[in-house]
C-alpha cells in the first residue's frame, strides 16, 4: 500500500487533469490578490439596473429615455433614418392588425382600400401617395371602431403617427424622425442590451452623470473600464427582451443587480394575448410575482413603473375597467335544427373585485381629461389605487418574509419631463441601495 502522501498526490493529479499542482508561491498569492481586488472594486463601483416587463410595456422606450437623460447624446442622421424605416413598418403592422379586427367584427366598410394597403407588404418605404391611401383607410368607421376597442394590437402609437402621416411620408426632404417620433416607435428587443454611464457620487450622495459614448451588447462581455476612484461609479442599464417566456429563461444569468425596474402597461387592462386569450394585465402581474420570488433579486431594490398613464386615462372613458363579460351568439347552422348556437366572448370578464367608482361609457357632455372633472378624477384615482395594490399585494403575499421596500410610480414613458422627475426619485433609491450594500449606510 502506498503512503498517505502518495494518495494525496494521486488525488490532486486526478482533480487537475493529471497535472500535480505545486503549492502556490507568494508571488502567485500577490497576483491573485490583485485580481480579486480589481474584481471587488469593479463590483462595488458598478450600479446595475435591470429592466423587466412584458412586451409592449414601454420598457425599451424607458431605456431610450434613460440614455437621453443620462448621456445627453443626440441621435445621428444614420440612426434617425433607421428609425424612419422602423416607424413605417410600425404603421403598416398596426394598420394591418386593426383592419383584421375590423373585418372579423364585420364592421370594415372600405374593403377595396384595405386590399390596396395589404398589397404593399410591410417593408416598403411610405411616400405621399401611400399617406393619402392610409388616411382614407384610417377614416373608415369600422377601422376607427376596431382601434378604439382594440384587444390584440401591440403598437399603441398608430394614432400618433396617423396624425403626423404627411410629415412621416415626406419624400421632398428625407423623413428624419424627431425625438418624440423615436420614443413612439416600437422595435422588439431580442435577448438583452446594455448601456453604461459614468457617474460621480458627491458628498451629498447625489449621482452626477458624466457623458460617455459606450453602447454595447451585454452578452459579448465588453464592459467599459472600471472607474478610477472610489467615488466614481458606473451606472449600467440592461434592457431585456419582452417576448413571453424570454425573461424567465435567462433571468438566472444576471448577478449583482442593484435594482430591478419592472415596467407594466396599465392601459392594457382590457387587452389579451391572441394565442391563449389570457389577460395581458394578469400575465404582467404573474411575471412580477415570479420576479419577486427569484432568489437572484432578493437583495435588489424593486421599482415598479406603471406605464402608459396617458393612454390609460383616455381608455377609461371608452373601455370599462370592471366587466362582467358580454357573450355574442352566432346564428344556428342552416339546415341543422339540433345545432347549438356558437358562443364567443365579446368582452372578457375582468377586475370583478374592483369596488371603486366606474366611468360611464356613454356620457354627455363627455369627460374632461384635463384634471378639472371631479367625477372622472375619482374614477381614475380609484382604478390607480386598485392597480397599485394589485402589484403591491404580490410582495406582501410572498411565502417567505423578506423586508423589502417596493417603490411604485405611474409613468408616461414618452413624456421626457415626466420621466425625468420620476427618475430623480428612482435615482435616490438606486444609489441608496448601492451604498447600503457597500456598508456606507446603516
Amino acid at each position: 500500500m502506498g503512503s498517505s502522501s502518495g494518495k494525496l498526490k494521486r488525488a490532486e493529479s486526478a482533480a487537475f487533469g493529471g497535472i500535480v499542482k505545486k503549492a502556490p508561491s507568494a508571488v502567485h498569492h500577490n497576483k491573485l490578490g490583485k485580481v480579486l481586488e480589481e474584481q471587488r472594486l469593479k463590483h462595488e463601483n458598478t450600479v446595475t439596473v435591470l429592466l423587466l416587463g412584458e412586451e409592449g410595456s414601454g420598457k425599451s422606450t424607458i431605456f431610450k429615455q434613460m440614455k437621453h437623460i443620462f448621456s445627453h447624446q443626440d441621435y445621428t442622421k444614420e440612426q434617425r433614418l433607421e428609425f424612419a424605416r422602423v416607424i413605417h413598418k410600425n404603421i403598416l403592422d398596426a394598420m394591418a392588425k386593426t383592419v383584421s379586427d375590423a373585418r372579423q367584427k364585420g364592421k370594415l366598410e372600405d374593403e377595396e382600400t384595405a386590399q390596396i394597403v395589404h398589397s404593399w407588404g410591410r417593408k416598403m418605404v411610405l411616400g405621399p401617395k401611400e399617406s393619402q391611401v392610409l388616411k382614407l383607410l384610417w377614416s373608415d368607421k369600422g377601422v376607427q371602431n376596431a382601434w378604439q376597442y382594440r384587444g390584440h394590437v401591440k403598437i399603441d402609437s398608430l394614432e400618433y403617427f396617423m396624425k403626423e402621416i404627411d410629415r412621416v411620408c415626406s419624400v421632398d426632404t428625407p423623413y428624419l424622425p424627431t425625438d418624440a417620433d423615436i420614443l413612439q416607435s416600437h422595435m422588439v428587443t431580442n435577448g438583452f442590451v446594455a448601456k453604461a454611464f459614468y457617474s460621480h457620487i458627491t458628498k451629498h450622495n447625489q449621482m452626477k452623470i458624466k457623458d460617455v459614448d459606450r453602447n454595447f451588447l451585454y452578452s459579448d462581455g465588453s464592459f467599459p473600464n472600471i472607474p478610477e476612484t472610489r467615488n466614481d461609479k458606473k451606472l449600467e442599464v440592461i434592457d431585456t427582451g419582452g417576448q413571453r417566456g424570454d425573461q424567465t429563461r435567462y433571468v438566472h444569468l444576471f448577478k449583482n443587480i442593484t435594482c430591478v425596474l419592472f415596467v407594466a402597461a396599465i392601459n392594457e387592462y382590457d387587452q389579451y394575448y391572441e394565442e391563449d386569450n389570457r389577460s395581458r394585465l394578469d400575465v404582467s402581474v404573474e411575471l412580477f410575482r415570479e420576479t419577486l420570488e427569484e432568489k437572484t433579486f432578493q437583495d435588489s431594490a424593486m421599482i415598479v413603473f406603471l406605464n402608459k398613464n396617458d393612454l390609460f386615462r383616455k381608455k377609461l372613458t371608452t373601455a370599462p375597467f370592471k366587466s362582467y363579460g358580454v357573450t355574442m351568439y352566432t346564428d344556428y347552422e342552416l339546415g341543422d335544427d339540433d345545432a347549438e348556437p356558437y358562443a364567443q366572448p365579446l368582452v372578457e370578464q375582468r377586475n370583478l373585485d374592483y369596488k371603486g367608482k366606474e366611468c360611464k361609457m356613454i356620457k354627455f357632455p363627455p369627460y374632461k381629461l384635463d384634471g378639472s372633472d371631479e367625477e372622472f378624477e375619482q374614477c381614475y384615482n380609484d382604478t390607480c389605487d386598485y392597480i397599485r395594490e394589485l402589484y403591491r399585494k404580490q410582495s406582501d403575499d410572498l411565502p417567505f418574509k423578506k423586508s423589502r421596500n417596493l417603490y411604485i410610480h405611474f409613468t408616461t414613458s414618452t413624456d421626457t419631463k415626466n420621466l425625468e422627475r420620476i427618475m430623480e426619485s428612482a435615482q435616490d433609491v438606486i444609489l441608496n441601495t448601492s451604498l447600503t450594500d457597500l456598508g456606507a449606510i446603516i
